[in-house]
């Protein structure tokens, strides 16, 4: 008896839900077709930082510049900020900046932003494939990437593989010695 009441729900559960396909189907191109759109915020997407600002004359030859890029999608390019300092770039770098590890082995750090809004996996893939090399490796890379694929239907499997083309591609290209 109670098995047959649970079918019977799941039953008219699905005949709801089939019924309702095409009321679905409507609110869900309304609500995509009428969320607003935010644009990425003005400010700097690269730029140069001297950690070691005191002037002194022995300078320590073997630190280096620390390179460090971001790449992504809108949450990388700080959409929903008024401007660069106030979105991931601009928060990061003062971050960095005030760590006494990265200060005891970078003199320099330099940064890029190569983040775009409704930019997917495959698009950041697109975008490092005709980035130019840059002239100094970069260190660290962060990438934000994600929700464009979940919006657009890229199936885990794709996905997954994007990131191992990203990952590959960053390593030959961009990193020192990988």
């Amino acid at each position: 008896m109670v098995a047959t009441k649970k079918i019977q729900n799941k039953i008219t559960s699905v005949a709801k839900d089939v019924l309702l396909a095409p009321v679905y189907l409507y609110q869900g191109r309304k609500i995509k077709r009428d969320t607003v759109r935010l644009l990425e915020p003005n400010g700097e997407r690269h730029g140069h930082i001297q950690l070691n600002k005191s002037i002194d004359t022995s300078k320590d030859d073997s630190k280096q510049t620390l390179n460090l890029m971001i790449v992504g999608d809108s949450a990388a390019a700080g959409v929903g900020s008024e401007t660069q300092q106030e979105a991931l770039a601009g928060k990061l770098m003062p971050i960095l900046e005030q760590q006494p590890t990265i200060h005891t082995q970078f003199d320099a750090l330099n940064w890029s932003l190569q983040a775009t809004t409704g930019h997917t996996s495959f698009d950041i893939l697109r975008r490092l494939y005709v980035l130019p090399a840059p002239s100094q490796p970069i260190d660290v890379m962060v990438l934000s990437v994600g929700v464009n694929d979940t919006t657009t239907s890229v199936s885990v499997d794709k996905w997954q593989q994007q990131i191992e083309d990203i990952i590959a591609i960053a390593q030959r290209k961009f990193a020192s010695g990988c």
